[in-house]
């Protein structure tokens, strides 16, 4: 599950596993305008079928059921529209009656201006309005469908063809395991705040938090207020960055939030490069079982920390340095880990400005040696590098330092990327 916070500022277990009251009902709509919501019988289905108008300035969205099966929730200026849990698989059911039934009565009017010698536009009204019905009730048998997952934690996704094994096993206490908040709410938290969403965050998954930035600032703590007992969705990319401006409110968001599973995390310091033991409280509290790439980028990593970063992370498949000063000459690397990392990516670390391995490769040498030392040689695949053009040291040179610390199979070559997969 990561490491253990060394100082006073341990993360809040509690806080961080309690699953929050009414965390069951399932979101099925938001609105960011006045809506007016009563219940109807919905047009043309043959029989009484109950439903549900919700009007707004914007045009109306049906349905299914009587108002006693859901939950509205009205928070800044945001209506919210839940379906109770209990009625979830009922009315699965009965909304998927009700898009076949709307699918054939379409299809019957359609066949009805076909034949016909005149185009009817009252027809084509007809047509348009039962369309709109049965988008409204796939989307919501979609709410209902994600959120019968996010539920029961049965998902099957992952990055790249590389699985992430559940965290909750049988015999784990599920009650008080944390779960993921929807996404859409994210999205909700963001907007408040900042009208570009993509600036901070997207569809893709991708939360970018710029700590010396005011809207972002406020996206933190507003979600700090709104995520107890819930962690972060999942991230395609999950970055933090200029965390020296408000390093308070990193360790808060991540070490008790921390998604249960990002591709690629990025965690930037500010210009120039600071030490990094000035956070690796923040670093150690992280749950660090679902990264899939660790990115750290502008810090100097003294010997001791270099040494904790490979034992924190050591389930990682990519461990990547970007522009670091990184100290390695007497690094030592635990040899009662089980390493995962696979790649390790050093980019524009070796130049004068940083490492400078032209006056002082032993800071790089020792970085091979202790890999060559321990566990980690054993899953290591491939050293990347990506230097400046005054850097003399060359892919051979390292490539032959591998092979005298035993790692002959750890192939050596150029990086071009920072996310390399």
């Amino acid at each position: 599950m990561g490491c253990q916070a060394s100082d006073e500022r341990k993360p809040n277990k509690k806080n961080r596993s309690r699953r929050p009251e009414g965390h069951c009902d399932i979101q099925v709509l938001q609105f960011d305008d006045k809506v007016d919501i009563t219940d109807i019988e919905l047009p043309g289905m043959g029989g009484n079928r109950e439903g549900i108008a919700c009007r707004t300035k914007q045009g109306k969205t049906f349905l299914p059921g009587q108002q006693n099966s859901y939950k509205v929730l009205k928070e800044y200026g945001i209506t919210k529209v839940f379906l109770k849990r209990e009625k979830a698989e009922e009315m699965a059911g009965e909304i998927q009656v009700l898009i076949d039934e709307k699918e054939a009565e379409k299809k019957e009017i359609e066949h009805e201006i076909e034949a016909g010698n005149s185009f009817d536009p009252k027809k084509g009204v007809v047509v348009r309005d039962i369309q709109n019905i049965i988008s409204d009730f796939q989307r919501v048998l979609g709410c209902i469908q994600d959120g019968n997952n996010n539920h029961s934690n049965e998902e099957n996704d992952s990055f790249d063809n590389d699985n992430f094994e559940d965290e909750r096993r049988e015999g784990d206490d599920w009650e008080n395991t944390p779960i993921p908040i929807q996404k859409y709410r994210i999205e909700g938290y963001i907007r408040k705040h900042n009208k570009d969403m993509a600036d901070a965050y997207n569809e893709d998954g991708r939360l970018r938090l710029i700590l010396n930035n005011s809207k972002h600032i406020k996206i933190i703590e507003e979600l700090l207020d709104n995520l107890d007992g819930y962690i972060l969705p999942d991230c395609s990319t999950l970055g933090i960055e200029l965390v020296g401006y408000n390093s308070d409110k990193a360790y808060e968001l991540l070490s008790n939030h921390f998604p249960k599973k990002v591709k690629h995390f990025w965690f930037k310091n500010l210009e120039p490069e600071e030490d990094i033991t000035r956070y690796w409280s923040i670093l150690e509290s992280i749950n660090s079982q679902g990264i899939y790439q660790l990115v750290l980028s502008k810090f100097h990593v003294p010997t001791d920390i270099l040494g904790k970063i490979f034992g924190c992370f050591s389930q990682v498949k990519f461990l990547t340095f970007w522009y670091c000063t990184l100290e390695g000459q007497e690094v030592e690397i635990s040899n009662q880990i089980e390493f995962k990392i696979e790649h390790i990516i050093f980019k524009n670390c070796g130049e004068p400005a940083k490492s400078d391995w032209n006056n002082h490769p032993q800071h790089l040498w020792g970085i091979i040696e202790a890999i060559g030392k321990s566990n980690l040689k054993n899953s290591l695949k491939s050293c990347r590098f990506k230097n400046d053009p005054e850097v003399e040291i060359t892919l051979n040179n390292i490539q032959e330092i591998f092979e005298s610390n035993g790692m002959a199979d750890v192939k050596v070559y150029e990086a071009i990327y920072g996310n390399e997969d």
